[in-house]
C-alpha cells in the first residue's frame, strides 16, 4: 500500500480504538511498524487522548514509536492526562525541558520539586536555543516558579540559580522569589550582577564575548525586576540596621572593584524605596 496510511486513515483508527478500546489498536500499529510504516503508527497514536493508559500500549510498541510520540506530542495536550509528573519525565528523556515545564505547570496534586528543577535547570541549559527558534512561552514558567518558591522543601541554591538564569525571559518576578530575597541577604550577589553591568573606572568599551553579553543581560533584568529592599523580612525593630550594614558592604566591595560612582547611585535608589 501507500507509505502513509494519510490523514483519513489514521483518524478511523483513533477512532476505533476510542470505541472498542486500545486492545484493539494492538494489532494494525503492530502491522504498520512491520511494514516499516512507523510515520503512519506514529500519526494513529498522536490522535489518541492522552492517557497513562495509551503511555503503557506506547511502551509496548517499541523505542522508536515511544521517542517520536514524546517529540511531537503536544504538552498541552497531555496537560490533563492524569499524570502530569510521568509526561514530564517523558519530555525530559527526549530533550523537551520546555514542554516538562508545561506538564508540570498543571499539576493540581503535590508538586514533585526534584522533576520541577530539573525541567526548569535543562530549560535554563537550552534557553538561548529554543528562544532563537522562536519560543517565548514564559507564563507556564512563572506558574512553575511561583509554586516551588511556595515550597519550603524547595532548596534555595538550586531554585536560586534557576532564577538567575531564567530571569531575562521573566515577564513577573513574584516578591516571594528566592533571587530577589537572596539578593537582599548576600552583597555579594548584588555585587555581581552590578560588576556584570557596568565597567570599572577608567575600563575602555570593548565587544563582549557571549557568555559576558549573556550575564549582562541577567544582571541587568535583575538589578530592573528587584523591587524590594535588604532586610525586608527582618522583624520592623532590626530592619533598619539590616539596610545599613547591607548598604556598606556593598559600597565597600564596589569601590574595591572601581565602580564607587555606580554604586552610589544603585544604592541610593534602593534606599529611596
Amino acid at each position: 500500500g501507500d507509505a502513509t496510511i494519510g490523514e483519513v486513515g489514521a483518524c478511523v483508527l483513533a477512532q476505533l480504538a476510542g470505541a472498542t478500546g486500545l486492545a484493539d489498536l494492538d494489532a494494525p500499529v503492530r502491522g504498520l511498524l512491520a511494514q516499516g510504516r512507523a510515520a503512519s503508527a506514529i500519526s494513529v497514536a498522536l490522535r489518541l487522548p492522552a492517557s497513562p493508559a495509551l503511555w503503557d500500549r506506547v511502551e509496548t510498541w517499541g523505542p522508536e514509536l515511544r521517542f517520536q510520540y514524546w517529540s511531537k506530542v503536544s504538552a498541552p495536550f497531555v496537560a490533563h492526562s492524569g499524570d502530569p509528573a510521568r509526561a514530564a519525565r517523558a519530555f525530559l528523556e527526549v530533550s523537551r525541558p520546555d514542554a516538562a515545564v508545561d506538564a508540570l505547570a498543571g499539576e493540581t496534586g503535590p508538586l514533585p520539586v526534584e522533576l520541577a528543577l530539573e525541567a526548569l535547570e535543562g530549560l535554563g541549559e537550552r534557553l538561548p536555543e529554543l528562544v532563537e527558534k522562536g519560543w517565548h512561552d514564559t507564563y507556564d514558567v512563572e506558574r512553575l516558579l511561583a509554586r516551588l518558591d511556595a515550597d519550603p522543601t524547595a532548596p534555595d541554591d538550586r531554585l536560586i540559580l534557576v532564577e538567575m538564569r531564567l530571569l531575562g525571559i521573566l515577564h513577573n518576578l513574584s516578591p516571594t522569589a528566592r533571587l530577589p530575597r537572596a539578593l537582599g541577604e548576600h552583597p555579594d550577589l548584588f555585587v555581581t550582577a552590578m560588576t556584570a553591568c557596568y565597567r570599572a573606572e577608567g575600563e575602555p568599551p570593548r565587544e563582549l564575548t557571549a557568555a559576558e553579553q549573556r550575564a549582562v543581560n541577567g544582571g541587568r533584568a535583575l538589578l530592573e525586576k528587584w523591587k524590594g529592599f535588604p532586610g525586608v523580612d527582618s522583624p520592623s525593630a532590626e530592619r533598619e540596621q539590616h539596610l545599613l550594614d547591607w548598604s556598606r558592604d556593598v559600597l565597600d566591595r564596589l569601590d574595591a572593584a572601581h565602580r564607587a560612582p555606580v554604586a552610589g547611585i544603585k544604592v541610593g535608589e534602593i534606599l529611596a524605596r
